[in-house]
């Protein structure tokens, strides 16, 4: 595996696998948006291709030649409902036309799909990839609609799903917010109730994705990458709280408070035409008890072992926050 494609690659996860791919030696290959910030790949020996998922046309160059594509690209945020069916799971068929046409000595297709697949349990087990799928939110159901068919060209495309949950560390602007509320001496946690999640850091799933694309037993397989251990809510704002030496008020927002002023923002930004960051649907998901995944198969088939508790990751993750200057 020496010439690879990144999609996605100047976002948060995009960047860093794009490093990690150039300290093993490897070509790479970035498929980016017009549009597309380059500060995180600015100075490196990369190609850049300028291509959108639902062009398919764009995505030739992209892929030629490649022997293998890690599959970031898509849509999280929600504007409307054609959007992100047709950049999630379109677009993914796309890039597999491009790919059986154009590299033909393709290696790996890994597809970086989501946690958000499976839905949560509802009794506090840890879900496994053999779990049946319930997604409860339209980004989980195009992840799916991605991932069925990449399952489709199994018999022509050697495939391999990656599903991570929470994914936080440098660069990330979704966890940066909890950061930043922490720093102003606030700590805010959602109902009256521990909630449970999985989560990993950026290097960890990083590690964990190229363990998968270079293992011959992971073709045709879906894996979930994740920390060890679960982790509430609450306990992240304490981690980030004692990383920053920051000392906080800490508060429970009832649930159905926070549903009506999400209601309302969301109501505002469709007004706008605005993507809905925060919307219903995403209420509904933070709203549940337990999102948590078993990573057993991960480690046995993948050899695959996270190297960051959730101290380390979110000291680290603070302090690059700060270095940065993101933090005040």
């Amino acid at each position: 595996m020496k010439n690879v494609l990144v999609t996605g690659a100047s976002g948060f996860i995009g960047s860093h696998l794009v490093e990690a791919l150039l300290e093993k030696k490897m070509n790479v290959r970035c498929l980016v948006r017009k549009s597309s910030s380059l500060e995180y790949l600015a100075g490196l020996d990369v190609d850049y291709v300028y291509g959108d998922l639902t062009d398919p046309v764009s995505l030739l160059p992209a892929v030629k030649n490649m022997d293998c594509v890690f599959h970031l690209g898509g849509r999280t945020k929600i504007s409307q409902k054609e959007d992100i069916f047709k950049a999630n799971a379109l677009g993914t068929e796309y890039l597999i036309h491009a790919c059986l046409k154009y590299a033909p000595k393709l290696k790996r297709f890994v597809y970086v799909s989501s946690q958000a697949v499976m839905g949560p349990s509802y009794d506090g087990r840890a879900l496994s990839e053999s779990d049946p799928a319930r997604p409860i939110s339209r980004y989980g159901k195009s992840k799916l609609a991605a991932e069925q068919i990449v399952l489709q060209y199994r018999e022509q495309l050697p495939a391999t799903i990656i599903r991570p949950p929470s994914v936080y560390g440098p660069r990330d602007r979704d966890f940066f917010e909890m950061f930043k509320m922490i720093h102003s001496g606030i700590s805010a946690t959602l109902g009256l109730r521990n909630r449970y999640i999985s989560i990993i850091y950026v290097r960890d799933l990083i590690d964990g994705m190229i363990l998968a694309a270079e293992s011959s037993r992971a073709v045709g397989q879906t894996y979930f990458l994740a920390s060890d251990t679960k982790v509430a809510y609450s306990e992240l704002g304490q981690h980030a709280a004692r990383a920053m030496n920051r000392p906080v008020s800490m508060f429970r927002v009832p649930l159905l408070v926070f549903g009506i002023a999400v209601l309302g923002i969301e109501v505002v930004m469709k007004i706008l035409h605005q993507p809905v960051v925060v919307g219903r649907e995403k209420v509904q998901e933070m709203k549940q008890r337990y999102w948590i995944c078993d990573i057993s198969k991960a480690e046995e088939e993948l050899n695959y072992h996270p190297q960051y508790d959730i101290r380390r990751g979110i000291r680290e993750t603070a302090e690059w926050y700060i270095s940065q200057g993101w933090l005040g």
